[in-house]
């Protein structure tokens, strides 16, 4: 806080400020917080599926093994 003496305006300056220099900081900070969330969800359905797909073709590959014996 800046402050010069103990006046109410110092204080009422200070938190101003605070305010000023904090929003911006929370809103980029939300702002990176919703991509990493976006990106973690995208991330997991991507490995979810690419397990599925390795069981279809482990799948696949028995069924046509045991088709060829």
């Amino acid at each position: 806080m800046f402050a010069l003496g103990s006046s109410p305006f110092s204080i009422l300056f200070g938190k101003e400020l605070r305010g000023i220099f904090i929003s911006p900081i929370s809103l980029s900070f939300c702002e990176q917080l919703r991509q990493v969330i976006t990106l973690l969800i995208c991330l997991s359905f991507c490995k979810q599926q690419n397990q599925k797909n390795r069981l279809l073709n482990f799948s696949y590959f028995l069924n046509t093994q045991t088709i060829k014996y």
